[in-house]
């Protein structure tokens, strides 16, 4: 069958349904793999013939004061920097527990020793820990409710 092009097409490279096979390219004579597009190679040779220039302007302008470049050298310049915290916590290891390690969490937000962010972060591991419980939990009464039809 003709493509777009008009050029015969093999369809030895698709599958039954109509899809290419893993590995073959519905378009052979396209951009090569790992291949670049010109915006990208022009942005790097920007940056690899002048970047140290352009960061320093960027530091200049934020110095005199201007706020865009304050907020831009701050995203882009400085690294992230994240504090350890560490904060006793009720040790959970049922679905009972849960509730007091909530708790913990919000009491040392609200005492101002964790901000939102961390406590947020917290909680989210206090859920990951309760669905791994339920999780074993409700396989240990699967197979309590297998063995048990088994018997009968």
């Amino acid at each position: 069958m003709p493509d777009r092009t008009g050029k015969e097409q093999d369809l030895s490279a698709r599958s039954k349904s109509g899809r290419f096979a893993p590995g073959r390219s519905g378009n052979p004579a396209g951009r090569p793999q790992g291949s670049r597009d010109k915006r990208t190679v022009l942005l790097q040779e920007l940056v690899e013939g002048g970047g140290e220039s352009i960061v320093k302007k960027l530091v200049a302008l934020a110095k005199s004061g201007k706020p865009w470049a304050v907020r831009l050298a701050i995203e882009r310049l400085l690294p992230k920097l994240e504090r350890r915290v560490d904060v006793e916590l009720s040790r959970v290891v049922s679905a009972a527990d849960v509730g007091a390690a909530v708790a913990d969490v919000i009491d040392l937000a609200a005492g101002g020793q964790l901000t939102i962010e961390e406590a947020q972060a917290f909680l989210r591991l206090i859920e990951q820990q309760r669905k791994a419980i339920e999780t074993n939990d409700l396989a240990v009464r699967l197979e309590l409710l297998e063995q048990s039809q088994k018997e009968y």
